[in-house]
């Protein structure tokens, strides 16, 4: 994964909240959910629900050119103090480059919101430095790291006025995977019933997300990891029918065995703490140290490096790279489990 750059998301939606409101924003990045999140409160926020009529342009890129924006952004307000325009899909706005001369004097009394989704504006641009050089923003929107993603929903749950306990936490990455705005989703039907600040908990996300408690791909990487076989077999069983989605169960099992590769090469001589487990392999908690100790303990590095082989075959068979046609993904799976639980180890190669 490419390596983030400039402005975090934090730094610029406390900003917002704060009221430090900048001339434009040029958001772009693979990420959708920073940029909508950015977007909808400026939306929702700097005109006043009698002025919105007037004084908000929310515009699509593929309706209009640039220089129609520019045009749009230097009208002053009409009811309130602010003129905002918003264009979505700005990477489909033709004539892109009219953005330079409008950034070098932005009109005082608007706000300019470009969401440049799901690729990067070439850095290269004039523009991009006329936005910066004007006190604007441009705001890079990059996918989060895994080791990121329970900071994120414990921040999302934060917003709605809960907390969240460590394993309910990896359910739900488990089932959902990396798509912020889904997590999101979720843990609002989760917490929509709530009337008081609670910590949410397994049981609730696999009620209110509709995963069964004892059989998810959580529940399958945890007998997995404690080489419990007979339950192991029974959950890829149980969950393993033909339409069973295998790649969040293969990016939830690839978490595991890369950082417990991680895990043998830093930890060679003896059981370590948990809390030097958790800060070495980038956790949130030292709830999922344990899992880690635990894991090493049946799973050599080796085996770590051959399970994660393992994987990569299954997602591949999974799309139907070297199979039978007649092959079901319920087989795929219980292939994939029994593999790894059986796999041999040899010497450490650390």
């Amino acid at each position: 994964m490419a390596k983030k750059e400039g402005l975090k998301f934090a730094d610029v939606y406390d900003e917002l909240v704060k009221g430090a409101v900048k001339p434009i924003y040029l958001l772009h990045g693979e990420e959708p959910y920073f940029i909508d999140k950015i977007s909808d409160y400026i939306e929702q926020n700097l005109v006043g629900e009698d002025a919105k009529d007037f004084d908000l342009k929310v515009i699509y890129g593929s309706d209009c050119t640039m220089g129609e924006v520019v045009i749009q952004a230097m009208s002053y307000p009409f009811c309130g103090d602010r003129n905002v325009v918003i264009v979505k899909e700005a990477q489909n706005l033709k004539g892109f480059d009219a953005l330079t001369e409008y950034a070098k004097h932005p009109n005082p009394q608007s706000v300019l919101v470009l969401c440049y989704k799901y690729k990067k504006v070439d850095a290269r641009k004039a523009y991009v430095n006329e936005v910066t050089k004007s006190g604007g923003v441009v705001f890079y929107s990059a996918k989060p790291y895994e080791n990121e993603l329970p900071k994120y929903i414990q921040n999302i749950v934060a917003e709605l006025g809960h907390q969240i306990e460590p394993k309910a936490t990896e359910l739900l990455i488990s089932y959902v995977g990396a798509n912020l705005q889904s997590i999101e989703n979720e843990l609002k039907k989760v917490t929509n019933s709530l009337t008081s600040k609670t910590t949410v908990t397994y049981d609730m996300v696999a009620k209110g997300v509709g995963i069964s408690k004892e059989f998810n791909a959580y529940e399958l990487l945890d007998a997995v990891r404690n080489k419990d076989a007979s339950k192991a077999n029974l959950i890829a069983l149980k969950i393993g029918g033909d339409k069973v989605q295998i790649e969040p169960i293969v990016a939830t099992f690839y978490t595991f065995f890369s950082k417990l590769c991680i895990y043998h090469k830093y930890f060679k001589n003896g059981v370590p703490n948990d809390f030097d487990v958790m800060k070495v392999l980038g956790l949130t908690s030292t709830f999922f140290s344990k899992q880690y100790i635990s894991g090493a303990h049946n799973y050599n590095v080796f085996q770590a490096i051959k399970a994660i082989d393992i994987l990569r075959k299954a997602d591949e068979r999974s799309k139907g790279l070297g199979i039978s046609p007649l092959t079901t993904k319920s087989e795929i799976l219980q292939e994939m489990i029994y593999n790894i639980m059986h796999c041999k180890g040899v010497n450490d190669p650390f």
